[in-house]
């Protein structure tokens, strides 16, 4: 089983950028809702919706439906049925626009892995082609960049090189939450790591199963180029315990906030 931490970052996109958006979809009502879902001081979306929890939401009603197929093609690339993906957000402060907030979103166990012809070919799929985060769509037997949100991604056919995650909706096997979810850790300006509120015991639980218990002694942020990098869980050492300890990672998590499941 392998496991990764990923930081995805809402940040407030230009005007012209939505207005741009919101020209090119006039008429949907849902993208203008996503829209203002997004905008909104108290949102944690992606934009683009990469993970897709407006997407589940709306379409499906279940958020633990998301699925994930833009972002992150290294981690994508790896993930099989059964492997663990955590996700925390990251915001821009606005009042301080040097500082970040993170909040802890969830976890999502993955269902299946596939890839983009497959849910244009397979009408079991079909829902997931009014996502935003399909990326492409077939012309003359061929695919095509299709991106509904934004001005699109230049390297969109690299992106595509990696799977289609969709996520497990079990109960057991996936919590994702946007309604006030847990703020972890502040990064403050002239710092290059994150500080972690500990003082509140739910963040102390949570830093104390994603990180300590794995012996993992890094935070979200890095000081490289990648300020972001991802955290495979799974690589921890030693590997015999940290594979015993893999097995009981969605049980803690859910344990820790089932009053909100």
């Amino acid at each position: 089983m392998k496991a990764f931490i990923v930081v995805y970052l809402h940040s407030f996109q230009p005007k012209k950028v939505i207005t741009q958006t919101l020209d090119r979809n006039r008429g949907n009502h849902l993208v203008e809702k996503y829209i203002k879902a997004f905008s909104n001081f108290d949102s944690y979306l992606d934009w683009a919706d990469d993970p897709s929890f407006f997407c589940a939401q709306e379409m499906l009603g279940d958020i633990r439906q998301a699925s994930w197929g833009v972002c992150r093609r290294d981690v994508r690339n790896q993930l099989q049925s059964g492997d663990l993906v955590v996700f925390f957000c990251g915001k821009r402060i606005l009042e301080k626009p040097k500082e970040w907030k993170y909040y802890f979103i969830g976890f999502g166990t993955v269902k299946e892995t596939i890839f983009r012809e497959e849910i244009w070919r397979n009408n079991k799929y079909s829902i997931y082609r009014e996502f935003y985060n399909i990326l492409a769509r077939p012309e003359n037997g061929q695919l095509v960049q299709y991106e509904i949100i934004g001005a699109g991604h230049e390297d969109w056919r690299n992106r595509l090189t990696a799977p289609y995650i969709i996520f497990d909706s079990e109960p057991t096997r996936s919590y994702f939450s946007l309604q006030d979810p847990l703020e972890v850790a502040v990064k403050k300006e002239g710092k290059y790591f994150e500080e972690w509120n500990c003082s509140d015991p739910k963040v102390k639980e949570l830093r104390y199963i994603l990180f300590d218990q794995f012996g993992i002694n890094r935070n979200l942020r890095t000081n490289s180029i990648q300020p972001h990098r991802h955290i495979a869980i799974h690589k921890a050492k030693p590997i015999e315990k940290t594979a015993e300890l893999l097995a009981f990672l969605p049980d803690q998590l859910i344990k820790l906030f089932q009053d909100k499941v």
